[in-house]
């Protein structure tokens, strides 16, 4: 149980739940007495990267603090906690800071989280190509990240903070459409593996199933565009 939950004689948390009261590091340090969990959750950084108006240094701060830098460049580098732990199967290591099928693939809230920093990190340079990719494997990550205990009951909540964040990018808010559908059935599915050796096999080849994509891809129409003109013609159409 966490301090969303908690029933307590003052009325704090119900007011917390109906929206009508701001939940404070101080006043959760409070409940933090009889809760443990309670600050680890309320610090977590997965709401601070949903934040609409991240700032570029707090967003640097938080890459800072989960990557490493080893011989090989810097890599992921995710604390394993009672709270959030680590997949026990994808104990190996992402070499690539950028490889976003490697952190969803790794699952569970930090895989999300790494995610989540790329697309913060995409936005802010206005790497419009980067973004429209990333935010892919955001949505692929999503369900497992809201399979956590601390997070599953408030998925909506934090699939409309999501979309907001997508939403901030025009060509990524034009060309990926989540499908809410597929990430309710991913969140409550009795296993959803993401680590690839976990994955069905194909009966006919043999080759493993990926889980169903969480998204569609406007798909546009074949036309030729030769010409300056012409291709402007079409993008005007278009948008």
């Amino acid at each position: 149980m966490f301090f969303g939950e908690e029933r307590e004689s003052t009325g704090t948390v119900l007011r917390w739940l109906k929206g009508k009261q701001t939940v404070t590091e101080s006043t959760v340090k409070n409940f933090n007495n009889t809760q443990s969990n309670n600050l680890n959750v309320f610090q977590f950084p997965i709401f601070q990267l949903l934040e609409p108006n991240l700032k570029k240094t707090e967003l640097f701060a938080l890459i800072k603090q989960y990557q490493k830098s080893t011989s090989l460049g810097y890599l992921w580098s995710f604390p394993h906690t009672e709270q959030f732990p680590l997949n026990e199967y994808a104990n190996y290591i992402i070499c690539s800071p950028e490889d976003s099928d490697a952190l969803f693939q790794l699952g569970g809230v930090h895989g999300f989280l790494g995610v989540l920093m790329l697309v913060r990190l995409a936005e802010i340079t206005k790497d419009s190509t980067k973004h429209f990719l990333l935010m892919q494997d955001a949505y692929r990550a999503f369900p497992a990240f809201c399979r956590n205990k601390y997070f599953k009951k408030r998925w909506i909540e934090f699939f409309k903070l999501l979309q907001g964040i997508h939403y901030r990018v025009y060509t990524s808010a034009l060309t990926i459409a989540p499908r809410i559908e597929i990430i309710q059935k991913q969140i409550n599915a009795k296993h959803h593996p993401t680590i690839r050796h976990k994955w069905p096999r194909s009966s006919t080849n043999f080759r493993f199933i990926e889980p169903e994509k969480p998204f569609e891809l406007a798909s546009l129409p074949s036309r030729s565009c030769t010409s300056k003109t012409a291709l402007f013609k079409y993008e005007t159409q278009f948008f």
